[in-house]
């Protein structure tokens, strides 16, 4: 019996599963017995990529108008390159380790009118035709994210056959104009879980109307009663449109995204007032999450009905939402993500009267005020975890401190919630603060010690930014104030 067989197998997967492709490629061919364990890691994810487009986007959260075009067709040797892998991937041997798909175009440097002269867009789907034909060759697919892709019913057809297919993401996708609606209610894929639809705002402001049912034969392919998870993302003002399409109740949903997507025209963003509409429609929604270039809107009351999101938990997104999430008392967890002015913020909150019971909170913004701090805490006296990101600390005067200052400030502010475990401060780089902090000043240590000894509750304190890290944790067993300081 050799070393590797004396060690079992679930121990070698933790300790393979952290390595990467290259390390595990090299590991897999040192035994057959690590060859054996390694093989779901390393085949574990596939991309393709039939075809190539114009003008492909540097991510799916962009777009560039205009958003989807014909496809063209790879030149010989890429077609051969991809062909040969496709044949790899979906042989016997392969395609049942496999658990993630990505189909993808490539970026091609033929102009888009000599698509008609390179074969046209019959023979740009050939080898997505393939791809679909051997599709119930993997077995254990579980997701499947398909970015600027033509389906078929051949695809959905097979896409049924996958027990295992729980996740899909359609993103910038279309379907094949020859089925009607009645086939394509006739392929229902049972057992998608996660659903991920995106499409961006086109340039031409006329198609927006068509634009806007797209997302219909979807809605009648995904059994939309056991969706748990449901991602939206749509470009200009098109969540207002989409939402008519949606059913009225979406009952399993339990986390909801919604992404606005950014177009190259007009650089149009999409209010938060335009999904009001939606988050009624997901009573059971546990988690929302807005993310993408959602507009610079004044902080809004009232945005959505008190009886929407009534199990509400967890909150990631623009802090115009806040004020009318807050009345939830289910509402745990806060992270605002986009920029917004504090004292906007902090003074509508406090004029809804609402104590939060919110444990957790994370914000970003450019600059805060120590008055700001207050309004918070006074707002979220039960904060467990408290995190902040900002440039400035900035005083009613316009005067702005230094990091040190601001240090000393900060741990001087009156109104810490005494339930507060975690602490921690980043500051951007700033042009207003560029001094180096010592953090061996022993006036700095010693604010730092008082503002741990006078709350009790702290067992982690962090300071930190592009110049230096500062950061306390409780021992255990004991209360050692000691820092660590990079």
């Amino acid at each position: 019996m050799s070393s590797c067989d004396q060690v079992p197998d679930e121990l070698w997967l933790q300790i393979l599963q952290d390595l990467p492709k290259t390390a595990l490629r090299n590991v897999s061919g040192t035994s057959r017995t690590l060859s054996r364990i390694s093989r779901p890691l390393l085949f574990a994810e596939f991309t393709f990529c039939p075809y190539a487009v114009t003008r492909l986007p540097k991510t799916d959260h962009t777009v560039r108008a205009p958003d989807v075009i014909n496809p063209i067709p790879l030149n010989e040797i890429e077609r051969e390159a991809e062909l040969d892998r496709l044949n790899f991937w979906s042989s016997p041997e392969i395609a049942p380790w496999v658990r993630s798909c990505t189909v993808r175009p490539l970026r091609s440097a033929l102009e888009a009118d000599k698509v008609e002269e390179s074969g046209g867009n019959g023979s740009a789907l050939a080898l997505l035709d393939i791809f679909f034909q051997r599709l119930p060759r993997f077995t254990g697919l579980c997701h499947l994210h398909a970015f600027i892709v033509h389906f078929t019913p051949l695809g959905l057809a097979n896409m049924r056959q996958l027990p295992s297919l729980s996740s899909l993401d359609v993103i910038m996708c279309t379907l094949a104009r020859e089925a009607g609606e009645a086939e394509w209610a006739s392929l229902d894929l049972p057992f998608i879980t996660r659903f991920q639809f995106r499409y961006g705002y086109t340039y031409l402001a006329s198609r927006v109307q068509l634009h806007s049912s797209l997302l219909d034969p979807w809605m009648s392919i995904i059994r939309l009663d056991q969706i748990v998870e449901l991602n939206l993302g749509f470009g200009g003002g098109l969540f207002s449109n989409i939402a008519r399409t949606l059913p009225a109740v979406l009952p399993s949903v339990k986390i909801l995204t919604l992404h606005a997507i950014r177009s190259d025209e007009g650089l149009f963003t999409t209010g938060v007032s335009n999904i009001r509409n939606i988050l009624p429609r997901c009573p059971r929604v546990e988690v929302l999450k807005m993310e993408g270039s959602w507009a610079r809107f004044p902080i809004l009351s009232g945005a959505i009905p008190d009886s929407a999101l009534p199990v509400l938990r967890e909150y990631i997104g623009p802090a115009a939402m806040l004020p009318t999430l807050l009345s939830r008392s289910t509402l745990l967890s806060i992270t605002l993500q986009s920029r917004f002015d504090v004292f906007d913020l902090s003074r509508a909150l406090e004029a809804i009267h609402l104590v939060s019971g919110v444990v957790s909170l994370t914000l970003s913004c450019d600059a805060f005020g120590t008055e700001d701090l207050q309004a918070l805490f006074r707002i979220f006296p039960l904060l467990k975890d408290l995190h902040l990101k900002f440039v400035l600390l900035q005083h009613v005067s316009g005067s702005v401190d230094s990091y040190s200052q601001s240090i000393q400030n900060l741990a001087n502010i009156p109104g810490f919630p005494p339930s507060c475990e975690s602490f921690s401060i980043r500051w951007k780089r700033s042009k207003f603060a560029t001094e180096d902090i010592s953090v061996s000043d022993p006036t700095l240590l010693s604010t730092i010690r008082g503002f741990i000894i006078s709350n009790r509750s702290l067992k982690s304190v962090c300071f930190g930014s592009h110049g230096f890290l500062l950061r306390w944790r409780m021992p255990p067993g004991g209360r050692e104030k000691e820092c660590e300081y990079a």
